[in-house]
């Protein structure tokens, strides 16, 4: 006698179980069975976000994009849409969904999702009114301050450090905003307090590589030579698939005047990744420095490509005169 299926209410609450105990791979499937056999807009954006949370972007896009056409007054499809766009870096298109749901209705979420979106823009006057609307909503939102103080640069780092400790103080272990607190303590003339924030996010996720290349950074300005470097190693180690913990450990060998170290790092940051500006602007200038006048120019120029508003390779790009040229 075949065994009985099991029905859809079953297969729901076993994708939420394996949920809460963190076994994805599980809940995947689950969820899978689940909207292969009934295409509920719940389910499918259920599924939708797990699969974006997982950087399953093409099964997120078709789950949403399933929500929205069976259920088109449905504002969380648009919502999973709009962040899916928004971590691809869709910005654009990303707003246009995200309005969409908050004209269906209003969220602290959607509105943050929108900011960062405006953020991606460049549009930080628009980003910040977005991060208001959110907190209006829902005055403990951490997400929305944290982001809101992503947008305050250069002399109102003051602003955004009170946000970030807004943040902390709603979420004791958001590690991002320990990290990014961190930092900016350290650049406003507070590295103690700046070290211990940065330490702490090390504490709350090991994983993250900025945290060690911040903490790097201020040991290095504070004489730690040796801390520093290990930091920056450690970023690589966490990081191994990304460019900027070798070229950050590169301009530390650079500026202790170990050049022969340096280059290696940003040869292996190019490898990484081949369309990052900055590691073509730093090499170019190391290589300058180095009297290798050629190499220099080819680095210096891809890095305008990459960046054409990069005005310190366009500075030392035009210094270059070709009687110099010395292999």
């Amino acid at each position: 006698m075949d065994e009985e299926e099991p029905s859809i209410e079953r297969l729901v609450e076993e994708a939420r179980r394996l949920e809460e105990q963190g076994a994805t791979e599980q809940a995947l499937d689950s969820w899978r069975a689940v909207i292969s056999r009934e295409q509920d807009p719940d389910y499918l954006c259920k599924f939708g976000m797990l699969a974006l949370d997982s950087g399953r972007w093409s099964e997120a896009e078709e789950a949403f994009a399933s929500a929205i056409k069976i259920a088109p007054t449905e504002p969380e499809a648009y919502e999973g849409m709009g962040i899916l766009l928004e971590q691809l870096g869709q910005y654009e298109r990303a707003k246009a969904y995200l309005t969409k749901s908050l004209d269906l209705e209003k969220t602290a979420s959607a509105f943050t999702v929108l900011g960062c979106s405006q953020m991606g823009l460049d549009e930080f006057d628009a980003a910040r009114d977005s991060f208001r609307a959110a907190l209006k909503i829902d005055p403990n939102y951490e997400e929305a301050y944290y982001n809101m103080a992503l947008t305050f640069t250069g002399e109102q780092l003051g602003e955004s450090v009170t946000l970030l400790r807004q943040a902390i103080e709603i979420d004791p272990a958001y590690a991002k905003a320990h990290r990014e607190v961190g930092w900016r303590l350290y650049k406003t003339g507070q590295p103690q307090e700046g070290k211990t924030h940065l330490m702490y996010a090390i504490d709350l996720n090991p994983s993250d590589g900025w945290s060690y290349i911040y903490l790097g950074n201020l040991m290095w300005r504070a004489g730690e030579l040796d801390s520093a470097e290990r930091m920056f190693k450690r970023a690589g180690e966490v990081w191994p698939d990304s460019s900027v913990p070798y070229w950050s450990l590169a301009m530390f060998y650079e500026y202790s005047n170990r050049p022969g170290q340096a280059q290696p790092l940003y040869e292996k940051a190019l490898r990484e990744d081949p369309a990052d500006p900055v590691v073509y602007r730093r090499y170019g200038l190391l290589l300058k420095d180095l009297g290798l006048l050629d190499k220099a120019k080819n680095y210096l120029e891809l890095a305008i490509d990459l960046n054409p508003g990069d005005r310190v390779a366009q500075s030392a790009l035009a210094s270059l005169k070709p009687c110099q040229h010395r292999e």
